[in-house]
């Protein structure tokens, strides 16, 4: 069991505008395993989670991004809720492991940015709380040693999330299927020199206003060890297709808007460390870190 304590205020010192948001909430959770035979087990598992609001979706003034389509935030915004229960089987080989697991989360007051036009033809982009969403899919994850030099691991999930939810006076729903998978391959060339690469998909799905388009992903690195171990040089390449992009449609009876974001563009790096009375760890491994997300 775990409690939180949250003391939020924003102030737009303008116009004197003075917000705050207090809550105390609990989460528990509880984690179950069971052996069926040796290296095969099945799980069970529920928690509750809490997703917090983006600082710039609480502050109360508003910026454009050309003269018809305006975003704001919103300090009324609440932080939604996510209970989730998933149970699954964990199964293990001598060179790997492979996971499966049913899931279902219910979030209440479910945060999302919807675009919504007034009389002189001018969008407005807000974040607001709407409503209910209820999540269920399979996923699967796991990894396996290929050859002493060569590992892989990946991981799929496909699901379906039914929401509904009202701001306005105005009901918003929607019925959405997708699926997300990700591939990265290992490779220890030699003692000194390690590559790594790995791809990312995330597919199309419906939006409560329209539709995202899917992305793909590609990214690669490799280490090489230099002057008795004490230093590693490093290089990564992030997004190689340049194709990390973020597009959606948003429709409605009054307007039809396209848009386009890009996170990063194509990023190349090349790091060099020197260790000092220090071995070599794993936080000198090549790392993609993680970018964006649904």
């Amino acid at each position: 069991m775990r409690a939180e304590y949250s003391d939020v205020t924003t102030n737009l010192v303008v116009t004197e505008e003075l917000n705050t948001r207090q809550y105390l909430r609990l989460f528990p959770s509880f984690h179950f395993a069971y052996e069926l035979k040796k290296n095969s087990f099945l799980q069970l598992s529920y928690s509750r989670r809490i997703s917090r609001p983006r600082y710039w979706w609480l502050t109360p003034f508003f910026t454009f991004r050309d003269s018809r389509n305006y975003e704001t935030g919103n300090p009324n915004i609440n932080p939604e809720y996510a209970g989730s229960y998933e149970f699954g089987h964990l199964k293990y080989w001598k060179k790997g492991s492979i996971l499966s697991s049913l899931y279902y989360r219910h979030t209440i007051d479910v945060m999302e940015r919807i675009l919504l036009t007034d009389s002189a033809g001018i969008t407005w982009r807000i974040p607001v709380n709407l409503g209910d969403r209820n999540s269920f899919g399979i996923e699967i994850s796991g990894s396996y040693e290929l050859f002493k030099w060569w590992s892989v691991n990946g991981s799929f999930n496909f699901f379906r999330s039914i929401s509904e939810g009202e701001y306005l006076g105005v009901i918003y729903t929607n019925d959405a299927y997708a699926w997300t998978s990700k591939l990265t391959h290992k490779f220890n060339i030699s003692r000194k020199l390690a590559l790594q690469t790995s791809v990312n998909y995330e597919s199309g799905t419906t939006t409560y206003q329209g539709s995202a388009k899917g992305q793909f992903v590609w990214d690669a690195s490799a280490s090489w060890d230099i002057l008795k171990g004490n230093g590693t040089i490093s290089f990564n390449g992030r997004d190689l297709l340049n194709s990390r992009k973020r597009r959606s449609i948003v429709e409605s009876q009054y307007f039809y808007s396209e848009s386009f974001f890009q996170w990063r563009s194509r990023q190349l790096t090349l790091n060099f460390v020197y260790r000092i009375n220090q071995k070599k760890g794993k936080n000198d491994r090549p790392d993609f870190g993680d970018e964006g997300g649904m």
